[in-house]
């Protein structure tokens, strides 16, 4: 199942585009935010912090990449359909959605983290529902 692998493939891109926005907005929130002062202990450095987000983030994304994947293969295998500049449609507007409802309610709660947020989700969309369908296409 070239899709698996293909969501693995992406959720580690993910992880790795992700990990200095989550790095620089954890910095920026320790000086700013009692609550998520709390979450990195005093004189960490943004190498060690970034490190630690990295080995999560790619657990979390590439696990979250196996499972689209192998949603991928079903909605394939039931309708092969392109559009929107994707090899199957449904799923990259299941992708965006998924982007969005994750995203936009945060942004909306969180003014300062906003930018970071909405760069996550493009990022997200965009590695998940347009180079993954791609990337399982070509095997």
């Amino acid at each position: 199942m070239p899709e698996v692998f293909a969501g693995v493939v992406c959720g580690y891109a993910v992880a790795l585009a992700l990990t200095p926005l989550g790095a620089l907005a954890i910095v920026r929130a320790h000086v700013t935010s009692p609550l998520f002062g709390q979450s990195r202990p005093e004189g960490a450095r943004l190498v060690v912090t970034s490190m630690a987000l990295h080995v999560l983030a790619f657990v979390v994304f590439s696990a979250i990449g196996l499972v689209l994947g192998l949603l991928l293969h079903g909605i394939e295998s039931n309708r092969p359909d392109g559009g929107l500049g994707s090899p199957n449609r449904v799923f990259t507007l299941l992708v965006l959605a998924i982007a969005a409802i994750a995203v936009l309610p945060l942004a909306a709660v969180a003014p300062r983290l906003r930018a970071p947020l909405l760069v996550a989700g493009v990022l997200f969309a965009g590695i998940f529902g347009w180079a993954m369908p791609h990337l399982a296409a070509l095997a």
